[in-house]
């Protein structure tokens, strides 16, 4: 879960960096979804992860351990 985070932490900076250059301004403009996407993709990536994992957890049968 933590490499999720990340690459979305160094995506989302890289695609800031673009987005602030002068020849990106307009396009960047146009486009108010995608800038609201990458600003919170870490966050969307944790919550992937997550659901992901709780899903695989589900499907297995939760988590199994042993009993005192």
């Amino acid at each position: 879960m933590a490499i999720v985070v990340l690459l979305g932490v160094i995506y989302a900076n890289i695609y800031n960096d673009i987005a602030t250059t002068s020849e990106f301004t307009s396009t960047n403009d146009d486009l108010p979804i995608t800038n609201k996407f990458m600003e919170y993709l870490p966050f969307i990536g944790f919550l992937m992860a997550i659901g992901i994992g709780a899903a695989i957890m589900i499907r297995r049968g939760g988590i199994q351990g042993g009993r005192y």
